[in-house]
């Protein structure tokens, strides 16, 4: 009997074990090239959870005040899919180079930084 509760909690600890959620996005940069002041400046960042587990996005960071986080669905069942929804103030022309960061639970990449580019040109007179 001492061998079957033995067993059976090695095979519940070697399931949990097993069992990860995981992130796999689609695009891990967007570009702003080369857009007219004024542009549409949403943009997002697909992801799927590739894991077994419940994806948990825990935080999503951005370095910058014209940059506004507009949806994050915080829980991805497995196989399921997301995106991390953007805007971008293109009323402020120049180059743009910014850095959002996602937390999440993912066992292969818990933190990942996704990346924004550009040049968003000057409207003309």
């Amino acid at each position: 009997m001492k061998s079957f509760y033995a067993l059976s909690i090695l095979l519940i600890f070697s399931t949990s074990v097993f069992a990860q959620a995981k992130i796999e996005f689609e695009n891990t940069s967007v570009s702003f090239s080369n857009i007219k002041q004024g542009s549409n400046g949403e943009r997002s960042f697909k992801f799927k959870n590739t894991g077994n587990e419940v994806l948990i996005i825990e935080k999503v960071t951005i370095t910058s005040e014209n940059l506004k986080l507009i949806d994050t669905k915080k829980e991805i069942n497995p196989g399921g899919k997301g995106e991390i929804k953007i805007l971008y103030d293109t009323k402020v022309s120049g180059p743009v180079r910014r850095t959002i960061t996602v937390y999440s639970n993912a066992e292969n990449k818990p933190v990942i930084a996704l990346k924004i580019k550009g040049n968003i040109l000057e409207k003309e007179s």
